[in-house]
């Protein structure tokens, strides 16, 4: 399996810490244009779960997830 970069993911805490309040406007500001957008198309909003590759669970959960696309 070959993993993609198919998705931009930010942590809450690291936008809080690096962002000052204009630049986290803009981002909330873009990120509800992108899900309008998917609701526009007749998509639902992307619930996703994110597993930090630092986390004891990673490797675990990338095995289980290969082993199901590959069979």
């Amino acid at each position: 399996m070959e993993l993609e970069n198919r998705y931009i993911v930010l942590k809450r805490k690291d936008v809080e810490q690096h962002l000052n309040e204009d630049e986290k406007i803009t981002l909330s500001v873009l990120c509800e244009t992108v899900d309008d957008g998917r609701r526009n198309n007749g998509k639902q909003s992307v619930d996703a779960l994110v597993i930090e590759s630092d986390w004891p669970e990673y490797n675990h959960a990338l095995g289980a997830l290969a082993e199901r696309v590959d069979s």
